[in-house]
């Protein structure tokens, strides 16, 4: 039972005994037994009511809990991974029939009052070869206007072509408070989704223009580090 149940049954029974003790206080004039029966009653009730409308109120407290809970409500799948620098950190998978990246959903000790969702792609193996056989100049500017569409979007991103790669780690941050619900969690997951679609759909693009001949979904989920 939770308090705010237990506030109702106190409420309730001492309500009770306030009207109980009317028909004695009618001849005793006992009227302060009745009067403390009705303000603990009334107390009791007002403190239930307040109990169970701030039950759903996120804090930093439950997040952990409020993370899992929301994730699950959506059919997403979770595993609490190690992380010394997280009070936690949730490997999230999209839920089945979905072909899509995960990300990562952490609350980390250096930003305690904010979510963390950090998402990683990686290309293919193909798309790694025809990277590296790009000239200096052209991988510079390969770089630079992948940032540029990136920014454009409003994506905050770390792009690592260093030793003939290309990594991005997609970062986003939410602040924990009273005001996070389920709603305004899902809208955050599915904004880092569309940001993976636009990191891939501007990669494949940049590698169309310089010679690539067909498209192909590369990104992947690195399922390494929490963030960057």
């Amino acid at each position: 039972m939770s308090i705010a149940e237990l506030l109702f049954v106190a409420a309730g029974i001492c309500l009770l005994l306030a009207l109980l003790a009317i028909v004695p206080m009618l001849t005793t004039k006992r009227r302060w037994l009745a009067a403390i029966f009705v303000v603990i009653g009334v107390g009791c009730f007002a403190d239930g009511i307040y109990q169970r409308s701030t039950r759903d109120e996120v804090t930093t407290e439950n997040i952990e809990s409020k993370v899992r809970e929301w994730l699950d409500a959506f059919k997403m799948g979770t595993r609490l991974v190690p992380d010394n620098n997280a009070y936690f950190n949730f490997e999230v998978s999209p839920p089945a029939g979905v072909t899509s990246p995960g990300m990562n959903v952490a609350r980390m000790y250096d930003h305690p009052h904010y979510l963390e969702f950090v998402a990683r792609l990686s290309v293919s193996e193909d798309d790694k070869a025809f990277f590296s056989k790009l000239s200096e100049s052209q991988k510079i500017e390969f770089v630079l206007e992948l940032r540029s569409e990136l920014a454009k979007a409003k994506i905050l991103a770390i792009v690592d072509a260093s030793a003939g790669s290309l990594i991005i780690t997609i970062l986003h941050r939410t602040p924990i408070t009273i005001g996070l619900t389920e709603s305004a969690f899902l809208e955050q997951v599915e904004d880092v989704s569309f940001a993976q679609t636009t990191a891939n759909d501007t990669i494949e693009l940049g590698l169309i223009r310089r010679g690539k001949f067909m498209p192909q979904p590369s990104p992947t989920l690195n399922t390494g580090a929490s963030r960057p």
